[in-house]
């Protein structure tokens, strides 16, 4: 029998154990987790309620919101006065994870089931390594606003 366990952490394989016993795969090979599993067995040893674990995965949500509507503002205002930048990006960190937003000044895009492209405008994305960004409304609206903006002062 291998050692290669003996470094992972006690509680990380009481943890694993506790998980493989609870999986249930389907036909297809899918085993989904209750949802309420990360609360009751992972929160109690971070000394962490649902709503703070909840709480704190909102703040970076906002925070990255709030990052992609800085960058694509200041980046409309750079890439009016620099014809030749295209693209911007920035990163930040929140937490362990990275946060990184990127602005095109212009993209290609199709309507669904259509072979014409037309340009769009002001294409602002985000990227949070963890995986915690799941686009939630407010990041729609955003995306929607930096579209509209960057469309006024790009194009038609």
């Amino acid at each position: 029998m291998s050692n290669t366990l003996d470094k992972v952490p006690a509680h990380v394989l009481a943890l694993a154990a506790k998980i493989e016993t609870a999986l249930e795969y389907d036909a297809e090979g899918h085993a989904p987790l209750a949802e309420t599993f990360f609360a009751e067995h992972v929160l109690p040893t971070l000394e962490m309620t649902e709503e703070q674990a909840n709480k704190y995965d909102d703040a970076k949500l906002d925070f990255a919101d709030a990052l992609i509507l800085a960058h694509g503002n200041k980046s409309i205002t750079n890439m009016a006065a620099n014809k030749d930048l295209e693209r911007t990006t920035a990163t930040a960190k929140a937490g362990r994870d990275e946060i990184r937003a990127s602005f095109d000044r212009k993209v290609m895009v199709r309507a669904p089931g259509s072979t014409e492209e037309k340009a769009k405008y002001g294409q602002a994305s985000l990227k949070l390594t963890s995986g915690v960004g799941q686009p939630r409304g407010d990041y729609k609206r955003i995306k929607d606003h930096l579209n509209e903006s960057a469309t006024s002062v790009f194009g038609g």
